[in-house]
């Protein structure tokens, strides 16, 4: 797809390299460019997840993003809040959180401009514009809105509807071991 931006100079280009630091792969392009196999490797990792998230595969973003903050990569921590946001499990509030908050401290700066949200769902936040307008606003939204999922419930059917209790499971998968209790010869 071609893009219709002008040509970036070489003073807007000294501009942003003065204004960013890091290695990392971000949504408006990589300044400057990575140094080690590892950070390439992680980079790639993140474009890969950052494509399957976009066509809303789920499950394939979070493994390839998963493996991209194996080596600490912002963003990738960041983008992984937005897969587990679209990912339904009672956990998946808890994890936005926890994502959000990490990334921070990896020094994302959309992650930076959000975290009161973790202490606070209604703290005012003064943000001009998000370094990550893709996924940003998706994040927000689940931190300010968590979904609260009911807890899961495994008993059958009939069981449910009849309103039996939940049977304990302790001892329903216990393994027998051979020889369990028997106090063996000196």
């Amino acid at each position: 797809m071609l893009s219709h931006h002008k040509p970036m100079t070489l003073k807007d280009l000294l501009a942003r390299l003065d204004v960013r630091e890091g290695v990392w792969d971000r949504p408006d392009g990589w300044l400057p460019g990575p140094v080690t196999k590892t950070q390439r490797r992680a980079n790639s990792l993140y474009r890969l997840g950052s494509k399957a998230l976009r066509r809303n595969a789920v499950e394939a973003a979070a493994r390839w993003l998963a493996e991209a903050t194996r080596d600490e990569h912002p963003g990738a921590v960041f983008r992984l809040a937005a897969a587990a946001s679209r990912m339904e499990s009672p956990n998946s509030d808890w994890a936005v959180r926890m994502l959000v908050g990490w990334a921070a401290v990896l020094k994302h700066r959309d992650a930076v401009q959000l975290a009161p949200l973790l202490s606070n769902r209604d703290a005012m936040l003064s943000v001009g514009a998000w370094d990550d307008p893709e996924f940003t606003p998706e994040i927000l939204q689940a931190l300010r809105h968590p979904r609260i999922l009911p807890a899961l419930d495994f008993r059958s059917r009939t069981a449910r509807r009849s309103g039996a209790p939940k049977p304990p499971l302790v001892g329903r998968f216990r393994r027998r071991v051979r020889g369990a209790g028997r106090s063996r010869p000196a």
